[in-house]
């Protein structure tokens, strides 16, 4: 059905309208057809691309963690960011006679130590830890802390 336009030959083709005799605005819908052909762009897309987090990056360990002696080892991948920070949480109270490398902070009242490494390069880094009395397995985690090196965003590593 077609409606004409008073004083032209335009012949246009009737749309929905209000009760008052007003366009109504019609939502477009996408139709059945390319959404598909969208949504298999898109996956296909997504499957294709590969990123690289921290978490990928730097990962963390424990070689000993039931003794006198707690070994932290984490494994830093390429690209390498530029600084780690290492939170180590003991329990409160806990006797520390040595860190290797020396740490930087240490508060016995909440039991956290602090590692700052500087110009991390690819590879292992080892932490060690020497405790007066030893602890058990569950008591003891780590935070690694670092910039992911691909966002620039930061990103917090839980080892356990």
């Amino acid at each position: 059905m077609a409606q004409v336009i008073a004083g032209t030959k335009k012949v246009k083709p009737l749309k929905y309208f209000h009760k008052q005799g007003q366009r109504r605005k019609t939502a477009k819908r996408p139709r059945a057809l390319q959404t598909v052909f969208m949504a298999c762009l898109l996956c296909s897309l997504l499957v294709g691309v590969t990123t690289v987090s921290a978490e990928s990056v730097v990962t963390g360990r424990y070689v000993s963690a039931s003794s006198v002696d707690i070994v932290l080892e984490i494994s830093v991948g390429s690209p390498a960011p530029a600084s780690l920070i290492v939170t180590q949480i003991l329990p409160p109270g806990t006797d520390v006679l040595k860190g290797i490398p020396a740490f930087k902070k240490y508060n016995p009242a909440t039991g956290r130590i602090r590692w700052l490494l500087r110009a991390v390069q690819p590879g292992r880094q080892t932490l060690r830890l020497v405790l007066k009395r030893p602890l058990a397995p569950g008591q003891i985690h780590a935070e690694i802390r670092c910039l992911d090196p691909q966002s620039g965003k930061m990103m917090t590593i839980e080892v356990r």
